[in-house]
């Protein structure tokens, strides 16, 4: 895409140009089929917009309906006549390719998601780079995950595999003690590691746990 192209893009994104044509849809109201697809995409924003976390794929449940109001909203467009000349079947068919072109270029492209997911600061990033670091030692390992006040809950670092009992590096949360102690005496054949997780405002802190082992056995049973 050349900077023309980005700079129409900057001017009128795709998403706008879509918005735009769906603000025919009210011509086509007599259609009582088309309230029941505008309320279900309506449902689907509204879910939405109470998470605290989005993701583009979120919205798939409410692009079939979309992609019928659009087609409905075309459909009205390409009735729209200027001087005797059917002016909004040019206006429609422009407006598609164009949408399709961004389309193919957004599957080429790498998303802004995707681009922050390769910086070193990402979370997913610092996490690899800890266990990197662990697994050099040798034996088996278990992280206690300690998140600071200012990080994102939805960031989550607990993560592990199916066979908890085979795993190299076990990853739980940190509970304060007892209930860390009692899960260091099941899991005493471990090395026992903490790291403390600040976010993308600086490096994650990995230290050894040195916090005694109290006997606590009733419990880890």
């Amino acid at each position: 895409m050349g900077p023309r192209e980005r700079a129409v893009a900057r001017l009128l994104p795709p998403h706008a140009a879509f918005a735009l044509v769906l603000l025919l849809v009210p011509f086509a109201w007599r259609r009582r089929s088309l309230w029941l697809l505008a309320a279900s995409a309506t449902a689907v924003g509204i879910a939405i917009g109470t998470s605290s976390f989005y993701l583009p794929h979120y919205l798939a449940p409410a692009l079939p309906p979309l992609l019928i109001l659009y087609a409905v909203s075309c459909g009205v467009a390409a009735r729209v006549s200027w001087s005797g000349h059917r002016v909004g079947r040019a206006a429609v068919a422009g407006l598609t390719i164009t949408l399709c072109g961004f389309g193919v270029w957004n599957l080429l492209s790498h998303t802004p998601l995707e681009q922050a997911m390769t910086r070193p600061i990402h979370w997913t990033r610092q996490r690899d780079a800890i266990a990197r670091r662990i697994h050099a030692e040798p034996g088996k390992h278990v992280v206690f995950v300690r998140y600071a006040p200012s990080y994102k809950s939805q960031n989550e670092w607990v993560q592990n595999g199916a066979n908890l009992s085979r795993a190299e590096l076990l990853w739980v949360h940190d509970l304060g003690e007892p209930a860390n102690a009692a899960l260091r005496q099941y899991e005493v054949g471990r090395t026992a590691w903490l790291v403390t997780v600040h976010g993308s405002t600086s490096a994650p802190e990995l230290t050894r746990y040195d916090a005694p082992i109290q006997v606590l056995g009733a419990i880890a049973k």
